[in-house]
């Protein structure tokens, strides 16, 4: 948007260039050939009623004319210098044009050279070559065939460039990239499901640990609780408390000899 109002403004500002150019030109003629004239009595001097307080100054018009013409015709040594700016604004514009043109042309002919449609290995032919195919684009046939010439030489410069970046190979390396690129995002997947995997087992394994630590407490538990509920009959440190133990009698020895026989 800005860049077509720019456009729009910088014509707008030539016009009025050359506008003010001719306007000068034509007014220094102008009052030129009215002072010359006058000064040959051709016509008269123009009257002009001026004065300086009380005082009126005489043959004011012939002076007021002289002057604007003195004015214009300095004006004029001013002109050559805009001229020139004038030409560099316009060969700088046809430049920059004949440069789209010839970078529109040039990247048609590479974008071609990079599908190998060009065979021809000799120089002069290869140039000849390019050239007819830009001749007989459609998009190229109101270029001049200087800049056409210009883009297929520019081609065949960077006819390396097209081999190495050719449309096959740059297809080759997409492709090529693309697999890595799926083999990378399974290899991913993959990890990831191992990971699962893996944070699943460690769950279970501080599961087991807890249900194992939990149970040896219960079996501890289980191992004390007798002994402080009762522990004369569950205590089995130590020998038998004798509050709790009686006492046999020792047997006789005419016991022992009767039940024995002696």
């Amino acid at each position: 948007m800005f860049k077509g109002f720019y456009a729009v403004l910088g014509v707008f500002a030539a016009f009025i260039r050359s506008f003010a150019f001719g306007a000068v030109v034509v007014f220094a003629l102008g009052t030129a050939t009215l002072s010359l004239g006058a000064s040959f009595n051709l016509w008269s001097w123009p009257t002009l009623a001026l004065a300086w307080g009380d005082t009126p100054l005489p043959n004011a018009g012939m002076w007021a004319l002289l002057g604007v013409t003195a004015l214009s015709i300095a004006l004029l040594f001013y002109l050559p210098a805009n001229a020139r700016m004038m030409a560099l604004e316009l060969s700088h514009r046809r430049f920059e044009l004949s440069m789209r043109d010839i970078t529109r042309a040039y990247h048609i002919a590479h974008a071609e050279d990079r599908a190998s449609a060009f065979r021809l290995s000799s120089e002069f032919e290869a140039v000849k070559e390019r050239l007819a195919f830009l001749r007989r684009h459609p998009d190229l046939g109101s270029l001049e065939p200087e800049l056409l010439d210009i883009a297929a030489k520019m081609s065949f410069a960077s006819r390396d460039l097209a081999k190495i970046y050719s449309d096959e190979r740059v297809a080759r390396a997409r492709t090529f990239l693309r697999q890595r690129q799926e083999e990378i995002d399974n290899f991913t997947a993959r990890i990831q499901d191992a990971r699962a995997v893996v944070e699943d087992l460690r769950g279970h394994i501080q599961e087991l640990d807890l249900t194992e630590s939990q149970g040896q407490r219960d079996l501890a538990r289980l191992r004390a609780d007798p002994a402080q509920l009762i522990p004369e009959v569950f205590t089995t440190d130590g020998p038998p408390s004798p509050s709790i133990v009686t006492p046999l009698r020792k047997r006789s020895d005419a016991i022992d000899k009767s039940l024995f026989g002696e």
